[in-house]
């Protein structure tokens, strides 16, 4: 399943319809963050999709009685490897420096509510042609974006 936009309305603080557009590369996949400050209706985007798609509350968040301040909520555990390489390679072309030790990104809560199950990074290369280790020590392995993806991170920026 594939989204290409979403309209909230009517939701949590979208009183009037709110068009989400999700963009689609030159070669037809998708990677997207939503980001924003404290308060921005982050989680709110998300409620509404889990709420369209499972008729149920997210929950990842509990609201307490100050203002935009909330408290953990429900975590989902991720097992599927496959999931896990995705989601190491979306944070990936989310952060500057396009790479880290795999196990602060395994354990990174830029990941919440979403916990990753520890898999090596041989394992999560292997799983994604667009990945790339670097051994750093013993133990610290380094994962990063594939020299030709970084170059082609934002092909539709005008550069």
């Amino acid at each position: 399943m594939k989204f290409r936009k979403l309209t909230i309305e009517n939701c949590k603080f979208f009183q009037f319809a709110t068009e989400i557009r999700f963009p689609v590369g030159d070669d037809g996949r998708s990677i997207f963050l939503i980001g924003g400050m404290n308060g921005a209706g982050k989680t709110s985007i998300m409620e509404a999709i889990n709420y369209c798609l499972y008729g149920a509350k997210w929950a990842v968040l509990n609201e307490t009685v100050g203002k935009s301040v909330y408290g953990q909520g429900k975590q989902y555990p991720v097992e599927k490897p496959r999931l896990i390489a995705w989601m190491v390679e979306a944070a990936l072309r989310a952060r500057t420096n396009e790479s880290t030790r795999i196990k602060d990104l395994l354990d990174s809560p830029s990941l919440f509510p979403f916990r990753l199950a520890h898999i090596s990074a041989e394992h999560v290369a292997s799983l994604s042609p667009r990945l790339n280790i670097v051994r750093h020590g013993l133990d610290d392995d380094l994962v990063m974006l594939r020299r030709d993806d970084r170059l082609n991170k934002h092909p539709n920026k005008n550069t």
